[in-house]
């Protein structure tokens, strides 16, 4: 299911890939093993919840998954909306914002139609990013 360009992405960026309230285009990077696309999360799937509430649930979700949020991460924010009306502005690019739900990650979501080798893209998706929030609480 697509998300709806009102909503938004949250994708945990290391504090490697971030410079003051800028982050490196390379934390949108896709992988060649990546399948099902850019992993990250949608915070509207916690209907009625904030986005700050949302990611109390997107951690809970992190750990239990055994993944660890290091104390320099960040969660960037992206607007689906906004992301997909840049990239398709400034080259024509359609990428798609899916709910790719896991067993224990209901909000589970990812960015699809680029490639591996789409540094263009994940610099102009980068430059989209509407917010930076702590990685831990």
């Amino acid at each position: 299911m697509s998300i709806l360009d009102e909503h938004h992405f949250a994708r945990n960026v290391g504090g490697s890939k971030i410079d003051g309230e800028t982050v490196d285009g390379s934390a949108f990077r896709v992988r060649p093993v990546d399948a099902d696309g850019l992993s990250g999360n949608w915070p509207e799937y916690f209907a009625g919840k904030s986005l700050a509430e949302a990611l109390v649930e997107i951690r809970k979700a992190y750990a239990a998954k055994g993944r660890t949020i290091t104390a320099q991460s960040k969660f960037a924010i992206l607007s689906v909306g906004g992301t997909k009306r840049s990239l398709m502005e400034r080259g024509g690019w359609a990428l798609d914002f899916v709910h790719t739900p896991e067993r224990l990650d209901p909000s589970h979501a990812s960015i699809t139609g680029y490639d591996p080798v789409d540094d263009i893209i994940t610099d102009i998706i980068a430059q989209t990013v509407i917010q930076l929030l702590p990685g831990r609480e």
